[in-house]
């Protein structure tokens, strides 16, 4: 009996260990696929990913800003939830080399003050990422589609929306709904844990889903979406 147990609790951890290797490589094909090559550059390692562009235009942010919206709901889909942080500063990325003051800030912001399941990012970034001069017309822009992306969050901080943002990514109305199951079940599951620490990032968690409830209208969503979502009642 105890040799079985053992044998089942090792094909357990094979299966966790592929269905996360499996999460893993997703990343980094979401990120490669998506980036352009010369402005966006990605790196993977661990379970961390880096991902640079090059500030020459507000909409490689917007592309960047689409890649961590990928890679966030595909993960909530798969039950994991993550946190992160963008700095805007000097920063050498090529296939050997990770180096640069924005590094360090990206890595000291993410671990001080993106205590959230959120991805945050530096003010300058939001800044540029809005605005830009058309030099044809000679005045300043404001990209298409950059703030339904980012939220403010109640600290000063903005970060990448995965609640109303996310039918941005996802497409299909079935996989949009079970992307939403999937987060409800989520924080659902996250109110059995009594650590300080958890449930602090289950409560923002639970804030926001039902902020996100209170905001949907027939207007705003897709119908079959919105039915889905208008029948749910807030979590406690």
């Amino acid at each position: 009996m105890q040799k079985d147990k053992a044998s089942n609790e090792l094909i357990d951890d094979e299966i966790r260990i592929k269905a996360l290797y499996d999460t893993l490589s997703k990343m980094g094909e979401i990120a490669g696929v998506n980036g352009n090559q010369e402005k966006i550059r990605v790196t993977q390692f661990s379970d961390s990913i880096v991902i640079s562009f090059v500030e020459d235009s507000p909409s490689n942010a917007s592309a960047v800003f689409e890649i961590i919206l990928k890679i966030i709901t595909h993960l909530i889909s798969k039950e994991i939830v993550c946190r992160g942080a963008l700095s805007y500063g000097k920063f050498i990325h090529d296939s050997r080399i990770l180096f640069g003051p924005a590094l360090v800030d990206a890595y000291e912001t993410e671990s001080k003050a993106a205590m959230y399941p959120r991805v945050i990012m530096d003010r300058k970034i939001y800044d540029y990422s809005r605005m830009y001069l058309d030099k044809k017309n000679n005045k300043l822009v404001i990209p298409d589609g950059i703030s339904d992306y980012l939220k403010l969050d109640l600290d000063g901080k903005y970060y990448i929306d995965y609640f109303t943002a996310a039918p941005r990514v996802i497409k299909d109305e079935t996989e949009l709904i079970s992307y939403y199951k999937t987060l409800r079940e989520i924080i659902i599951n996250g109110r059995r844990f009594e650590q300080p620490d958890l449930k602090v990032k289950y409560g923002w968690l639970r804030m926001k889903y039902n902020k996100f409830l209170g905001s949907v209208t027939s207007e705003n969503t897709s119908h079959n979406v919105f039915v889905y979502l208008n029948k749910l009642k807030q979590l406690k």
